[in-house]
């Protein structure tokens, strides 16, 4: 009777006999296994943090590098949260800084590069035009050869995602040549009353002009080499051959890493260099108010030898920016390097221009006085350009009689530029205005 009362308590204790051999495990095994778990979520965690932190924040977040777990915690969320820039200090003198604050904006540089573009088009100098006729948007990568003029127009169903592009074809880098008739004539690209058109790595010579975008929204012009050129060489605006060639002016188009020398090779009647061998025009100077080309991005081009400003902004336009250009080796007839609203007409705007970060040297006068940087227009910042061995002294030269009566509109603002001298000048030739306001940030 006792035995079978032992038995009958050994049978109930039994699966408690089993799992005594688990705990055991558990207790001297389990915990690091559970450490090498969590270690994985907190590798895993790291990695998206700094990614997204890096890669797609706007607020300029530092990735946590204090060991393994956030301090406390805290959640990506919650540390972006915690660092919202609404809670950081206003920038010096933020009520004088254009609309985007200076200090902590960026460019909006287009990163695609060609070599991770898929091709969707081929195409040969003998059926370019033919193949840009037929479609509406893709990539078009060009294999090697001569080509000659083409035009891009009416190209509305394109997107950001999906635009009208030209590029080499991966065989092809620095084989595929725009090559002109001559000087006098001959508008290698010209892209008009579009949407989303890309010009990428191309090569442009012995034409009178290399691009122009006339009446576009939305594109890039990157990586082209463009040399000898007649006239001026990348011209974005609204109007081409003196008409509009669309209802709405060119805008959010970026111009950068283009290699752009000896432009105004076309001699004038004397025998003189062209006086519009521009290296980048924007606007328009034959109706600049009728342009109003805006919201243009001009980054990180090389340009040199141009018989004529090598960046120009025409009266009219506005919210373009000027940024980490090198320009060297300018001879002008008048007006600046770069130059900023030169003009007889009123402008009764906000331009908003930012000039910044750019190297400029060597330039020199063919007539009249000339200067680095050349500004008409206010509302006009200049930060942090580099300006030397101009001829005749004036580095930055701001006119004091600006081109408008409002007086709103003549704020011109000034911060750590390396210059010799900057001068305000009595008047912008014969044109009539009230002072402008130099604003020094520094």
């Amino acid at each position: 009777m006792q035995f079978l009362c032992y038995m009958k308590i050994l049978k109930k204790i039994t699966p408690l006999l089993c799992i005594i051999p688990l705990l055991f495990l558990y207790q001297n095994c389990g915990s690091g296994f559970n450490s090498q778990v969590s270690q994985l979520e907190n590798i895993d965690g790291s990695l998206t943090s700094s990614s997204l932190i890096n890669n797609y924040s706007s607020n300029n977040q530092e990735p946590n590098t204090e060991g393994d777990q956030p301090k406390d915690n805290v959640s990506v969320t919650d540390n972006t949260a915690k660092n919202n820039p609404s809670d950081k200090s206003p920038p010096p003198s933020q009520e004088t800084l254009p609309a985007t604050p200076v200090d902590e904006q960026q460019p909006t540089e287009n990163t695609s590069a060609p070599d991770k573009i898929t091709c969707d088009h081929t195409a040969y100098p003998s059926n370019l035009q033919s193949k840009i006729n037929s479609l509406d948007s893709g990539t078009i990568c060009l294999k090697p050869g001569n080509y000659g003029q083409v035009i891009i127009e009416n190209k509305l169903k394109t997107s950001s995602a999906k635009p009208f592009r030209l590029m080499p074809d991966k065989d092809a880098e620095g084989l595929v040549k725009f090559v002109g008739d001559s000087f006098a004539k001959s508008t290698m690209i010209r892209v008009y009353n579009s949407k989303h058109i890309e010009v990428y790595g191309l090569y442009f010579t012995n034409a009178q002009k290399a691009i122009v975008y006339a009446s576009v929204q939305g594109g890039l012009i990157t990586q082209n080499t463009i040399s000898n050129i007649g006239m001026e060489a990348i011209h974005v605006g609204r109007f081409y051959g003196g008409k509009p060639r669309g209802d709405l002016p060119s805008s959010y188009i970026e111009v950068s890493h283009n290699i752009i020398e000896n432009t105004g090779l076309l001699k004038d009647s004397s025998g003189a260099p062209n006086p519009y061998g521009e290296g980048i025009y924007i606007g328009n100077g034959s109706d600049p108010k009728t342009d109003k080309t805006h919201d243009i991005l001009i980054y990180k081009n090389t340009i040199s030898n141009t018989s004529a400003e090598a960046i120009e902004l025409k009266p009219f336009t506005s919210n373009i920016q000027v940024i980490e250009n090198i320009i060297s080796e300018v001879s002008l007839i008048h007006s600046g390097a770069i130059t900023v609203g030169v003009g007889s007409e009123t402008i009764e705007k906000d331009s908003n221009h930012l000039v910044q970060g750019n190297k400029i040297f060597n330039v020199t006068s063919r007539k009249y006085s000339v200067g680095g940087i050349v500004v008409a227009v206010g509302k006009t910042t200049l930060i942090d350009n580099e300006v030397y061995n101009i001829e005749g002294g004036r580095d930055i030269r701001i006119y004091k009689s600006m081109t408008t009566a409002n007086k709103e509109f003549h704020k011109v603002m000034l911060r750590g530029n390396k210059a010799n001298n900057i001068e305000i000048n009595q008047s912008n030739g014969s044109y009539n205005g009230a002072n402008a306001q130099v604003i020094h940030l520094d």
